[in-house]
Parts: C-alpha cells; sequence; structure tokens
C-alpha cells in the first residue's frame, strides 16, 4: 500500500520541480534495514513545502486536520505523510546540536559505524 502511494507522490513532486528526500523508515527498508512502518516521511526544503502546499493540497493530497502545515494523507489510500523541512531543527525546532541536512548536502555511508552529521 505504501508503494502504491509513494510511487504517484514521488512522479507529483518530480513532476512539479519539488526536490525531496524519502526518509524514516522507508528509507531503511531500502538500505536492508527492516522497520515497520505505516506512513511516508519526506525531506523538503522550505520552499517544497510550499509549493507542495500550492499544487498538490487538494489533488491526491490533504492536511490531516485544518492548518496543518506538514502532516497530510493521501485521498485515495489514507496514508499518512509527514515532511520534514530541511534546515529545521528536531525536536521543539530551537537551536540544538542537530538539524535535519539541505537538500543536495545528504551524504551517507551504511555501515556498521555510519553516521550522519547533522549541524545547527
Amino acid at each position: 500500500m505504501l508503494k502504491d502511494t509513494l510511487r504517484p507522490l514521488a512522479e507529483d513532486l518530480k513532476k512539479r520541480d519539488i526536490e525531496y528526500n524519502v526518509i524514516g523508515p522507508i528509507a531503511l527498508n531500502q538500505h536492508g534495514y527492516r522497520r515497520f512502518t505505516f506512513d511516508i516521511e519526506l525531506l523538503l526544503s522550505k520552499e517544497g513545502l510550499e509549493k507542495f502546499h500550492q499544487e498538490l493540497v487538494g489533488r491526491g493530497h490533504r492536511p490531516v486536520f485544518e492548518g496543518a502545515r506538514k502532516k497530510f494523507r493521501s485521498t485515495d489510500r489514507n496514508v499518512p505523510i509527514k515532511i520534514i523541512t530541511a534546515g529545521e531543527c528536531p525536536g521543539d525546532g530551537k537551536s540544538n546540536p542537530s538539524a535535519f541536512p539541505i537538500l543536495g548536502r545528504v551524504a551517507l555511508s551504511l555501515t556498521a559505524s555510519a553516521r550522519l552529521h547533522l549541524g545547527c
């Protein structure tokens, strides 16, 4: 069910030139680390998030509640879609030692000791 939602979502993002990265359990699964998930998590730029709102909300995707900015559901399969914006700090969003990487600057080698450096 997730693949059936992710494929058209990826096509929609590509058609609209919205850069994105799939993150979370789906990304881990693609690298052989098995994780159960029921949602899709994406990393977008702030501009990409705005473009998502302008061009995709109401066209196959809807906010989970009125006023939601980063949590959506696909309208066909009701799959949750969470968006994280690049450069923001995890948790409460206040400055801390980590931040989600800027798109295009993400590099990760998955080895036993692999780490992704997040700087805020």
